[in-house]
């Protein structure tokens, strides 16, 4: 059984490998025209679109033509790849409530950091070589998480409970 499941998705592998084909040569073939298609899907994998514009930002501007080809032909591939593989892993995979919590946690501290860097943007342009600079900018920041600390605490907005 499990061989017969892997030879099903090899040749599904393949087949979408041979229209994938088709679709960059064909988007090639419209590019070249000089015609722009926006916000047109280039390929579609079950739920997953991909969009000109998502391909646009993700191959560098400013390489030649045939090297822009090749950058494209390689992202579609990967991007169609990453697609399948991800339909088939969110089958199979098994702790999927576990990856929920961390992607949760990840995605909080990647807020988190951003804010903070903004923050310190903000309050400090700076010689970043200059060891003063990152001491300030250590205390301003632990200052700021106590305020917005004490801030919460006196807006009832943190609530402590007793096991």
């Amino acid at each position: 059984m499990d061989k017969l499941y892997f030879c099903k998705k090899y040749n599904e592998y393949f087949m979408i490998m041979r229209l994938l084909n088709v679709i960059i040569i064909s988007l090639l073939l419209i590019s070249c025209n000089g015609w722009t298609l926006g916000d047109a899907p280039i390929v579609k994998v079950r739920n997953s679109v991909l969009y000109r514009y998502d391909l646009e930002k993700n191959v560098l501007s400013g390489l030649s033509s045939s090297d822009s080809t090749i950058a494209a032909e390689h992202f579609v591939r990967r991007w169609i790849i990453d697609a399948l593989v991800y339909e088939i892993a969110k089958k199979n995979v098994r702790d999927i409530d576990d990856i929920e919590l961390m992607v949760e946690k990840y995605r909080r501290s990647l807020l988190i950091y951003r804010y903070q860097e903004q923050l310190l943007n903000e309050k400090f342009k700076g010689d970043a070589n200059d060891s003063a600079f990152y001491v300030k900018r250590n205390e301003f920041l632990k200052r700021t998480e106590d305020e917005i600390y004490e801030r919460a605490l006196k807006r009832g907005e943190i609530q402590f409970y007793k096991e």
